[in-house]
């Protein structure tokens, strides 16, 4: 996440006739079905600012608190496990990062992962980058875009 955050700067500040509209985070542990692109872009094409779809997942999530300036969180923890389907909502352990395609607006307007703010847990646990993503949502979560989740299994964690 450090390096996203890196070249999402990078990309933001480039004034170009290439300028993108909207931002799709994704890696090789991500499949998306045929009909992903479709079924989003006709939403961006409405102007919406947060897209998701349901998705299934390889892991199993549990909750547990993350302590994150400047107050606590919450953390995700994931296991490998069986095929789950999360019917994606805008808040921590019902999202993931590669099923969400973003309106670059949220990015103009300063939002970032921040991987600056996580800090090591007051028991000494170890914190996961991955907290990047769920602190994300959080955020995400308590703003005033337009948003919507297709209501379609689009998307697999592997």
């Amino acid at each position: 996440y450090i390096l996203t955050d890196m070249l999402l700067e990078l990309m933001l500040s480039r004034r170009s006739s290439q300028r993108c509209d909207y931002l799709l985070f994704t890696n090789s542990d991500n499949m998306y079905l045929p009909d992903f692109l479709p079924a989003v872009r006709a939403r961006m094409q409405a102007g919406v600012e947060m897209i998701a779809t349901h998705f299934i997942s390889h892991y199993t999530w549990t909750l547990r608190e993350v302590w994150a300036w400047p107050r606590a969180s919450l953390r995700v923890t994931c296991r490998p496990g069986r095929d789950v389907e999360f019917h994606a909502q805008w808040r921590v352990n019902r999202m993931d990062l590669g099923t969400m395609v973003l309106s670059r607006k949220i990015f103009d307007d300063g939002e970032r992962f921040l991987t600056g703010q996580l800090v090591q847990h007051p028991n000494g646990e170890e914190i996961n980058f991955h907290d990047a993503e769920g602190i994300l949502v959080k955020r995400l979560g308590t703003r005033n875009y337009s948003r919507e989740v297709i209501p379609r299994m689009l998307f697999v964690h592997q």
